[in-house]
């Protein structure tokens, strides 16, 4: 599996970059795809984290359901956003622009 993360030169409101998982040929039967839809967020007190992928679903009566493309526990979730971050913060410097 390979992290590949692209930080945005132009921020899109708290968007700063998006991230996908690449599965190499080591990973079996996902060999050749690819896992899209991270957005790496910047918060009001400039830290960062991973929003995963998913859909959300608004009914007639206006109540939001949220589904998760990606589940696990929270422990795992929380190693692979510290995974994501880690590639993202190698990207660009202290100011936030890309190195």
């Amino acid at each position: 599996m390979k992290i590949k993360v692209e930080p945005f030169l132009m921020p899109k409101k708290f968007k700063v970059g998006r991230a996908a998982i690449e599965f190499e040929s080591s990973d079996g039967i996902l060999a050749g795809f690819y896992l899209v839809g991270f957005d790496i967020m910047v918060d009001d007190k400039n830290q960062t984290y991973v929003r995963f992928p998913s859909s959300v679903n608004i009914s007639k009566a206006g109540s939001r359901s949220i589904w998760y493309f990606l589940r696990g526990n929270a422990e795992i979730l929380e190693k692979l956003e510290h995974e994501i971050l880690d590639v993202y913060e190698t990207m660009i410097d202290n100011s936030g622009k890309e190195k």
